[in-house]
């Protein structure tokens, strides 16, 4: 995501995981990224963050 960042000329605000960026990103609930192929189709989102900020918290 950085290169597109940087292609759009916005590489100093988004693109990557930095103090001072804006970022969206959710936190899944699975110990191992690689069964995520796997485990499609079901709900594995944790936590949502929009703007780098909490956005919602699923409780199981």
């Amino acid at each position: 995501t950085i290169n597109a960042a940087h292609a759009l000329g916005l590489g100093d605000t988004i693109g990557s995981i930095e103090v001072g960026k804006s970022a969206d990103f959710l936190i899944l609930n699975t110990d191992d990224y690689r069964n995520l192929t796997y485990l499609l189709g079901g709900n594995l989102i944790s936590k949502t963050f929009v703007a780098g900020l909490q956005s919602s918290t699923v409780t199981r």
